[in-house]
């Protein structure tokens, strides 16, 4: 019996417990313990380097006269607490999990203590009002200059604090980003300094302020779509000495200039893609509110999945040559979107990308020259462009865009060349916009 006791006492011991003291639930381990949640109301919450006092199985209140120090927050454990203003955690955490403090909506301070070692990249993801983390100065894990959580070396910037605004410049001495480090900020311009080789995938993740991004010269990785959200971003510009990557009026390319990476959400109105790109980017254009029009040149073979995806007044897609690939999902959930194609142009069926097709059918009718001036009327399907190109021979490289014309709801436009006057012979032809 004595020993079937001494067994039962020590499986007791061995079990982890929940317990709960000023609104914390904890897990007991190996003589610590750890925060799983967060049951209270408190506005700021100092969270005790130990605690004394808890409730075991049973709702029985157990003592420890020495204390049981607290040293890690478990994932999840205070995500949607909204009433938390202020968190300052104690000497004895060790460690913060993952999403530890997602959507704490009020939330905009937090200070952490000198043995924090570990701190997941996506701790305070989501914090929209967090404006600073500060780190005790002794700790020899982490730094928090401006607010900013830094390793303690500043070659790694692992949260920039979603509620802190305006321009950054992110120091050179910066090598690598936490995996969300600028996700769901308020940030508007942010300057990647030259330290920065790569961009992961959720760096930028919708940071609906930004609207201007520089990238350094070493920049040579990016993965998939690190900008996806920021649906302000008005332009992204790259070092010219850059070894991979070049940009054109604001829209990123690889060097070469053959590859369309990634278009800026925020802009709008009309795009034409230029003739040396062959290949348009997972995601180019996707969630791109404002874009009306975009040309496309006959040398792109190649359209990633989700390109267009999401630019909802993108109404007109003008391609100059025969149709590519397509995985059905070019342009999905764009309700206004109609692909046009030329005339001779092979691979088109009724629909591209899940968006409808018809032929660009524009054509001159009624020319004349009358009073110095060449006119004529172009006829086609209604609210289409075209530019007008002139040329004094039919040799290719000598043409000229003249005058950019939209059909009117008749599906007619007229135009007139009032430079045309003493030209003895003049050519026109109607190309995409």
């Amino acid at each position: 019996m004595k020993r079937t006791l001494t067994l039962m006492w020590l499986m007791l011991l061995a079990m982890p417990s929940m317990a709960q003291e000023a609104g914390l639930r904890l897990l007991f381990t190996n003589s610590a313990a750890i925060i799983t949640n967060y049951v209270g109301s408190g506005t700021v919450l100092t969270i005790p380097d130990r605690i004394t006092n808890y409730v075991g199985p049973g709702g029985v209140m157990q003592t420890f006269p020495n204390g049981i120090p607290i040293t890690g927050i478990a994932d999840y454990a205070f995500q949607y607490k909204q009433s938390l203003t202020k968190v300052v955690i104690g000497d004895t955490m060790g460690s913060i999990g993952a999403q530890a403090f997602y959507r704490c909506d009020s939330l905009g301070e937090a200070s952490l203590g000198r043995n924090v070692t570990n701190i997941d990249d996506s701790a305070f993801l989501y914090c929209t009002k967090l404006t600073g983390i500060t780190v005790d100065a002794a700790n020899p894990s982490f730094s928090t200059p401006g607010g900013v959580l830094y390793d303690k070396t500043q070659e790694k910037l692992v949260t920039f604090p979603a509620g802190l605004g305006g321009a950054y410049a992110v120091p050179t001495s910066v090598k690598t980003f936490g995996d969300s480090a600028f996700a769901y900020s308020a940030v508007n311009q942010v300057t990647v300094g030259d330290g920065i080789t790569n961009l992961g995938g959720m760096v930028f993740y919708s940071c609906a302020s930004l609207t201007n991004l520089v990238l350094g010269k070493n920049l040579v990785g990016i993965e998939i779509n690190p900008l996806q959200g920021c649906y302000r971003l008005e332009s992204i510009t790259v070092d010219e000495g850059n070894p991979a990557y070049s940009t054109v009026d604001g829209v990123l390319f690889d060097k070469l200039r053959t590859k369309l990476i990634k278009f800026p959400a925020g802009r709008g109105g009309t795009y034409k893609i230029p003739d040396s790109v062959t290949q348009i980017a997972f995601q180019g254009f996707y969630g791109s509110p404002n874009i009306t029009s975009v040309t496309i040149p006959a040398s792109v073979t190649n359209i990633g999945y989700n390109a267009f995806a999401l630019s909802q007044n993108l109404a007109t897609v003008y391609f100059g040559g025969d149709a590519p690939p397509d995985d059905g999902f070019g342009f999905y959930l764009n309700a206004k979107t109609t692909v046009y194609y030329l005339p001779g142009t092979t691979g088109w069926g009724p629909r591209f990308g899940s968006a409808p097709t018809a032929v660009w059918n524009l054509h001159i009718q009624s020319a004349r020259f009358l009073g110095g001036e060449y006119e004529f009327t172009i006829a086609g399907d209604a609210y289409l462009t075209a530019v007008v190109e002139a040329s004094p021979t039919l040799a290719p490289g000598v043409w000229s865009p003249v005058s950019t014309n939209t059909l009117a709801f008749v599906g007619l436009s007229s135009f007139s060349d009032q430079g045309a006057e003493g030209l003895p012979i003049r050519f026109y032809r109607l190309a995409f916009p």
